[in-house]
């Protein structure tokens, strides 16, 4: 039995040969051998028979026996007849090894395929599969003409960099911190926008949900907000949402027996908080941002919506690679999206109603 180092170099060999197809325009010449590629991909020959073996099931080579390995005549006119060449943008999560999209994630991505649905570009949505020293190469091992890499991971830095050596990588999402291709919000003015929407609406003791120390986004965000309070002498204070269920019910009932008259939660702790209301059976006015998980079974109304990333983030960034693609453009630096206080949306999802049984929510 023949047992690869890992799936990263049947990959590897995979598409280095799929992209030399694209070079190949004689259907009566064979493509390379198998020790041609194996030389030139720096792996096995085993490896590179197991790419080949599959491109063979696929339709896309066909074996000429003794004579060599010719491209299929369907593959050829497939690429002979293209316009034009397509861009092939990847785009990668957080850490790289993002094999599940939430809502979230889904949205952005949602975002940047509206963008490239009607123009010349191939997305490819990639879970990386090696050690963090191995990215680069794995990553180049697709032949990215550009990457759109959203919310990086802080380790991910020297991959970047790296990698801007050969593509354009833009970042999207991250804290800002003056990069030279990105696109992200204000998480700062985010919070000052709630502190402003908080005394604007004649609250006067708010508590954050969900501070911690972990995340360098919702750090921005806390400290505008806080700070902005602050400068206003208005009195604040924090809920810790990673504490049980129980607790943090406690922490919300002590608070409230305080005057805490409203909650500034972020995405899935609202959670925590409505179950922590709907245990006290008490409410209180909840501000969230547009990634709460508030549309099943939650019973206490949400008085305001803080939009942290805006659409124009995905779709800017996606236009904005296209741009440096198409035009070979100067990078066009970190661009700021400000965040804005929305309207609070209602489910239109009925079935949410019956499926979790939201027969509590209180109506505007």
């Amino acid at each position: 039995m023949v047992v690869m180092k890992t799936i990263t170099d049947y990959m590897r060999a995979r598409h280095y040969i799929l992209h030399e197809l694209k070079s190949h325009d004689n259907l009566e010449e064979p493509i390379k051998s198998e020790r041609e590629f194996a030389g030139m991909i720096g792996v096995s020959r085993i490896v590179v028979r197991y790419a080949l073996r599959g491109l063979i099931s696929e339709g896309i080579i066909i074996s000429g026996k003794t004579r060599g390995n010719f491209i299929s005549p369907g593959h050829f006119q497939s690429i002979t007849t293209k316009k034009r060449e397509l861009y092939n943008v990847m785009v990668l999560f957080g850490g790289g090894k993002q094999l599940g999209l939430d809502g979230f994630y889904s949205s952005i991505l949602e975002g940047i395929c509206a963008v490239y649905k009607h123009i010349p570009v191939s997305l490819q949505s990639v879970s990386l599969n090696g050690r963090i020293e191995e990215f680069y190469n794995e990553i180049m091992m697709y032949f990215p003409d550009g990457i759109i890499w959203v919310r990086p991971e802080g380790k991910m830095t020297p991959v970047i960099a790296a990698l801007r050596e050969s593509v354009p990588v833009c970042c999207l999402g991250d804290k800002p911190g003056g990069d030279i291709f990105a696109v992200t919000a204000d998480y700062l003015q985010a919070g000052r926008i709630v502190g402003k929407w908080i005394i604007d609406n004649g609250y006067r003791y708010p508590a954050f949900a969900g501070y911690n120390t972990i995340s360098p986004i919702r750090r921005e965000i806390y400290h505008g907000w806080a700070g902005f309070l602050v400068e206003q002498g208005v009195k604040h204070d924090n809920i810790e949402t990673i504490s049980s269920q129980e607790k943090v019910t406690a922490r919300v009932a002590s608070l409230l027996d305080s005057g805490v008259d409203c909650i500034f939660s972020l995405a899935s702790d609202f959670i925590v908080i409505d179950l922590a209301l709907r245990a006290l059976r008490r409410r209180c006015a909840v501000i969230v941002d547009e990634n709460y998980f508030g549309d099943y079974g939650a019973v206490n109304p949400i008085s305001a919506m803080v939009e942290l990333f805006p659409p124009e983030i995905a779709t800017t960034a996606a236009a904005e690679m296209f741009r440096v693609l198409e035009k070979s453009g100067e990078l066009p630096g970190e661009i700021v999206i400000s965040p804005r206080i929305i309207k609070t949306p209602r489910t239109k999802n009925i079935w949410l109603k019956y499926l979790y049984g939201c027969n509590e929510v209180i109506k505007d």
